[in-house]
């Protein structure tokens, strides 16, 4: 799994990677463009997303921002590995969504009332 590289946003729980190809200035500080980005935590909303794993800070410490970002450089650089969010946490949903079908299945072969 290969190792990337990016300028960390908020905490190594719940931040957000900025992770482009970053602009390096003479003192070895990075600007990482605003996209894209890649989250720590998987989102609720959309589990075919990717998110970050292994987030560890870089050796020794880079400073970073953000390109458009008011504050200068007041972040850190980060290195991590991308993997796609699990499926486990959507197991519920699709034990509900067969238990429907199985339920109208069995409604419409053998005429039972279902209330």
């Amino acid at each position: 799994m290969a190792r990337t590289e990016g300028c960390l946003m908020g905490n190594t729980t719940t931040g957000t990677l900025y992770y482009g190809t970053p602009s390096i200035g003479g003192s070895g500080k990075r600007t990482y463009p605003s996209s894209p980005t890649m989250n720590i935590a998987c989102p609720s909303v959309n589990p075919s997303i990717s998110h970050a794993i292994n987030v560890t800070p870089t050796a020794p410490q880079i400073d970073c921002k953000i390109d458009g970002e008011p504050g200068g450089f007041a972040f850190v650089v980060y290195n991590f590995n991308i993997v796609p969010c699990p499926l486990d946490d959507y197991i519920p949903f699709l034990f509900l969504a067969i238990s429907a079908i199985a339920l109208f299945h069995l409604h419409s072969r053998y005429k039972i009332d279902l209330i």
